[in-house]
């Protein structure tokens, strides 16, 4: 795997029973359940159109390259028109880590600080969608 030749180290699920480490299981509930203070009850989201083609999504936090490149193709996916997506994270609030299902899973430094859980990057990406939808030229789907 990439980690690994990276020599960024491996997922907890992976490290031997003595690895201090180890094991790290992921919670079975987002811990904004265990910590309700940490995370933020409403998050500010936006999503513009330049010159009615480059969407501009933001992120109220640090979304890792897979999150960011979900919500890119999911917009792209979706929305008619638009042939361009940035992803902004640290955009009007900050809400921690943004990580995909699979990153979540493996429990490394992101994953295990993901406070909205394992689902948390598919809902803004719903979310983001959804704006993309509202405020494009075509006015909808593809």
């Amino acid at each position: 795997a990439l980690y690994k030749h990276l020599g960024m180290g491996h997922p907890s699920n992976t490290l031997p029973d003595s690895h201090p480490q180890h094991p790290k299981t992921p919670l079975p509930f987002p811990a904004s359940k265990f910590v309700p203070w940490a995370a933020p009850k409403l998050l500010p989201l936006t999503v513009t159109l330049l010159c009615g083609s480059v969407c501009i999504a933001t992120v109220p936090g640090e979304p890792t390259v897979m999150a960011g490149a979900q919500i890119e193709n999911a917009i792209k996916g979706s929305v008619k028109g638009i042939s361009e997506v940035i992803v902004l994270g640290f955009c009007g609030d900050y809400a921690g880590y943004w990580v995909t299902a699979n990153e979540f899973d493996a429990q490394m430094y992101e994953g295990s600080s993901m406070l909205f859980g394992r689902r948390g990057v598919d809902v803004l990406t719903e979310k983001l969608v959804g704006l993309a939808r509202q405020v494009s030229v075509g006015g909808g789907g593809k």
